[in-house]
């Protein structure tokens, strides 16, 4: 017997993508966030903002209407993909706010930090971020199980 499906967190909201941003704005507002704001390409979607000192992207891959092309071994219509493209759309927002949230109240309730929290979403120089930055080098160094060149030792403070 197969088990049934288990929903996706949000699956099936009907919330606007546009609320769910404006949501996103109104609780990193009140967390002390400046420069705020979103944007979205082809690929992804994002928001951006200026907090703890530095700037921090959050982000999704776009959802593209292939992808629901077939259901059963049945090909659903343009317009059947692009309304399923549509609500997946909107479920990733509400995922990005329940994400958010969850962030800002650990770090509100003294449990963590916007460092810790953010770490992989601060923007570098180059305009990619610390996450992508160090998820290639994090593969080499579990397959060589040698530390990089240039990270400090664990334990060690990084200080000369």
């Amino acid at each position: 017997m197969k088990a049934p499906a288990v929903r996706r967190y949000a699956e099936g909201t009907e919330v606007p993508a546009e609320r769910s941003r404006a949501e996103l704005e109104k609780l990193f507002t009140q967390a002390g966030a400046t420069d705020y704001g979103s944007g979205r390409s082809p690929e992804r979607a994002w928001v951006m903002l200026r907090f703890g000192g530095r700037t921090v992207r959050l982000g999704f891959p776009m959802p593209q209407p292939a992808a629901f092309a077939r259901h059963g071994g049945r090909s659903r219509t343009a317009k059947e993909q692009q309304s399923l493209c549509d609500a997946e759309l909107r479920r990733r927002w509400r995922v990005l706010v329940l994400l958010a949230k969850a962030k800002l109240e650990v770090i509100a309730s003294g449990d963590s930090t916007v460092e810790r929290e953010f770490l992989a979403d601060v923007v570098l120089p180059d305009n990619s971020t610390v996450g992508e930055l160090l998820r290639a080098q994090l593969e080499v160094t579990y397959q060589s199980a040698a530390m990089p060149r240039g990270l400090p030792a664990p334990g060690a403070t990084g200080r000369p």
